[in-house]
């Protein structure tokens, strides 16, 4: 796990005692408000909390350091400062931030909870905020991917001239892209792989795809292959194969499914995508 994993997994969780810390405070708030609980008891949970609260606020001021929130950095700061100022102020004899003597008045008490809900929304925002920039990070930090491409015909070249563009205009997304493909006078896709100067793989020498290539692939796209893969080559693909298959399933399966779509008649049609499994 990353450095900034790990910032970011400190983050949540700091936040997420915060808030519980502030839900914490306004119950007991809320409590003396009804006279469920007399004003020193109060007093005295509420300041047990206000500590362990500026730490984990500090912390999180910290981690907006090293993740470049700088607005956040600076709203945080200003809370910081004015925890600070709070706890230095008090009276000499004063039993903690909050006092017997001056919360006890109702405008007081209303005053404090109406503080405790603003910095509890401002600190849910501070949380959906680290979850979105958690999520935009990671998936902004995705490997880019070595694909084996699986085809034959037109249409499974219509899908590899797709991958090949993105494969030459974001190399942040398709690292390698290689074809396999079988040998025949009409093959579309070795005639276009060759065009486009893809390293391409001769079906059924499978050996030269999973033991013998310099490329580990993570991925295999097949399109009209129409060839049963063995176990061994699916369970070699780390994030397995996808099969683009041109028709609604479970309406033409098997093959030439575009034939049977037009020769029905077909109004609609579309493409399936699938997971390819081991027959077990």
């Amino acid at each position: 796990m990353s450095m900034t994993a790990l910032l970011f997994g400190f983050a949540m969780i700091d936040n997420i005692l915060l808030l519980l810390i502030n839900i914490y405070n306004i119950i007991i708030l809320s409590d003396l408000e009804t006279d469920l609980m007399n004003v020193r008891q109060c007093c005295t949970k509420l300041n047990q909390t206000f500590l362990p609260e500026i730490a984990l606020h500090v912390m999180l001021t910290v981690f907006f350091i090293f993740s470049h929130h700088w607005l956040l950095f600076l709203l945080n700061v200003c809370l910081d400062l004015w925890f600070a100022y709070v706890y230095f102020k008090r009276q000499p004899g004063q039993l903690g931030i909050y006092d017997p003597l001056e919360i006890n008045n109702r405008q007081r008490i209303k005053a404090k909870m109406r503080f405790s809900m603003f910095i509890l929304h401002g600190r849910y925002f501070v949380h959906r905020h680290i979850h979105l920039f958690k999520h935009c990070y990671s998936t902004s930090t995705i490997k880019p991917l070595n694909v084996a491409f699986f085809g034959s015909d037109l249409f499974s070249m219509h899908i590899l001239e797709h991958l090949y563009q993105l494969f030459t205009n974001d190399k942040s997304r398709i690292k390698c892209l290689e074809v396999v493909t079988t040998v025949s006078t009409l093959n579309t896709v070795m005639q276009g792989a060759e065009k486009l100067q893809l390293t391409t793989h001769i079906w059924p020498n499978i050996d030269s795809l999973i033991s013998k290539s310099p490329v580990q692939f993570d991925v295999g796209i097949l399109a009209s292959f129409g060839q049963l893969l063995p176990k061994r080559l699916i369970e070699s693909f780390p994030l397995g194969i996808i099969n683009v298959h041109p028709s609604l399933l479970p309406r033409w399966r098997g093959s030439s499914p575009l034939i049977y779509t037009i020769a029905s008649g077909d109004k609609t049609s579309g493409v399936s995508i699938m997971d390819i499994r081991p027959k077990q």
